[in-house]
């Protein structure tokens, strides 16, 4: 009996043993399902790349997990959360339908605030996002209008008025701490705080209307930034495509507190969604932080493996004899005190001093061929996930007969197409709000520009207006156009620097001295005899 359990004993050790020596990889299937069952989210992930079975497509509390909205610290009551999660099921055959087709390979998913907060401690990660909102509000803003724009006018003493208040409430510097959360977290919402506004008790849920009778005695005092971490989605319509609040929250919860969305500027947002994956990611955008996050990765890796060979790129193979210690347990102390000699006399100079008889060196070298090529390679996809050129990203110069210049050029006009799309609704919506308050109207001719990103896209501009200047005098010369019609075009061009003309200030033609006694624009001068001279004074 007592060898049979031996028996059993030791095969069970033999089978352990063995298990053990191949236990990498299911060790790591073991972590993995461990995590999986507790992890709700991973375990909707499973889906994609199944530890164990075949892929399945996945059911309504698969998708409730993967694109329901992402836990925050904003914590709202139970049926509220219900609700938010029922949201979600009018979406589920349509992503049931998609992800059927797509075969288990395209799933989007939020990766979630936490992971989102680590990655914009990566330096490289920050580096570009902060170099791209830096440029978005550096050179700032112009008020304009879209008439008169004289410095003796009303609308100038408003312009100027608009000026001051948008300073006193820090509107660019807010705005800019805006834009680069939304880089690292998908998006950000800007409060307007009002004097007489009490955030404790007063009932927020009420909407703003932009009247006179409803901001009387309020004053735009601040604008806060609210991270999205902050905040979770209220009240939303996802059912009907043609209401206005179709996945868009009627309020938001700020830790808890309903706040109308009327009181916020509009959402800061950062690559928008298609609709329907809105609700996973907060009301949000996708993060650049999570986009560029791959190319990150692959240089990261690029990087220190090119490190990792600059150390042993370079080989030193000593040969010697080594019978008695690899086959007669002889002692290493001989051996190591060889080596030490042998590196002690070796000098930079290539002296190396061995036995002429028993020992050899022979150098083994790896060639560096190529890896700068594969590293430069990832520099660059990592700067175009950023839309960044080269020559600004990593401060490189550019090769061959290109100075650059073009792709700057491209890249400002890429910044100039960010700040229309997350800048322009923001600004114009505090302009509204500053003109009811100072004014009790707005006046729909005030406006702004965007300031130009470089100085050589204002020489380009200056050049292009004086062709076109030229051009207009020959065509007015030769009778094509007539200079009101000049006049005109130089009103109609944006980019003109007469673009605010106005009928008023038309320069009359220059008449000839008989046309203007003919219209009597002349004085009149008596014709005085010499009697009738005044006599010159005597001094």
């Amino acid at each position: 009996m007592n060898n049979s359990k031996n028996a059993q004993k030791r095969i069970r050790q033999k089978a352990l043993t063995t298990a053990r020596k191949n236990s990498g990889n299911e060790n790591q299937a073991f972590n993995n399902k461990e995590r999986i069952r507790k992890d709700p989210r991973l375990k909707a992930l499973n889906l994609i790349n199944p530890v164990e079975g075949t892929p399945r497509v996945p059911t309504l509390a698969d998708i409730k997990t993967m694109y329901g909205a992402p836990a925050t610290l904003a914590e709202v009551d139970a049926d509220t959360k219900k609700a938010n999660d029922a949201a979600i099921g009018q979406c589920h055959s349509l992503l049931h339908h998609a992800i059927s087709i797509m075969g288990m390979s395209a799933y989007p998913q939020f990766l979630g605030y936490g992971y989102l907060t680590g990655l914009a401690q990566n330096g490289l990660i920050r580096a570009g996002c902060e170099m791209i909102t830096d440029e978005m509000v550096e050179k700032g803003i112009t008020l304009t209008t879209k008439g008169n724009n004289d410095p003796d006018t009303d609308k100038q003493a408003k312009l100027d008025r608009l000026n001051e208040l948008i300073t006193k409430i820090n509107l660019l510097p807010t705005l800019r701490k805006a834009v680069s959360i939304s880089k690292y977290y998908g998006g950000s919402l800007v409060y307007m705080d009002f004097d007489g506004i009490d955030t404790a008790s007063e009932n927020l849920l009420n909407p703003l209307i932009l009247t006179k009778n409803e901001l009387r005695g309020k004053k735009l005092r601040r604008l806060k930034v609210i991270e999205p971490y902050n905040l979770s989605p209220g009240q939303y319509n996802a059912a009907d495509p043609l209401q206005e609040y179709y996945f868009k929250p009627r309020y938001w919860f700020v830790m808890g507190k309903a706040v109308d969305a009327s009181r916020f500027l509009p959402p800061v947002q950062e690559n928008e969604l298609p609709t329907i994956l809105r609700p996973a990611y907060n009301f949000f955008g996708i993060p650049l932080a999570q986009i560029v996050l791959d190319a990150v990765a692959h240089f990261t890796e690029c990087r220190e493996a090119e490190a990792r060979l600059l150390t042993k790129f370079s080989l030193t193979v000593f040969k010697t004899n080594l019978n008695e210690q690899l086959f007669s347990g002889g002692d290493w102390s001989q051996i190591d005190n060889r080596v030490n000699n042998f590196v002690q006399y070796r000098s930079n100079d290539g002296v190396m001093l061995i036995d002429k008889e028993s020992e050899d060196i022979d150098i083994k070298s790896t060639s560096l061929a190529g890896v700068k090529d594969i590293v430069s390679q990832a520099m660059e996809i990592v700067a175009a996930y950023f839309n960044e050129p080269v020559t600004k990203m990593w401060g490189l110069t550019p090769s061959g007969f290109n100075t650059g210049e073009s792709d700057l050029n491209n890249h400002y006009d890429h910044i100039a197409s960010q700040q229309e799309k997350q800048l322009r609704d923001q600004i114009e919506y505090v302009l509204k709000v500053l003109q009811v308050q100072e004014w009790g109207e707005i006046d729909n001719e005030i406006t702004f520009t965007f300031n130009p990103l470089s100085e050589e896209k204002e020489e380009s501009i200056a050049t292009v207006n004086k062709i076109k200047a030229e051009t207009q005098q020959i065509y007015i010369s030769n009778g094509v156009i007539s200079p009101d019609e000049g006049r005109e075009c130089l009103k109609a061009d944006p980019k003109s620097g007469f673009n605010n003309l106005n009928e008023e200030s038309v320069p009359e033609e220059e008449l000839s001295e008989e046309e203007r006694e003919l219209l009597g624009l002349t004085e009149k001068r008596e014709v005085l005899s010499q009697d009738e001279k005044p006599p010159k004074e005597v001094e």
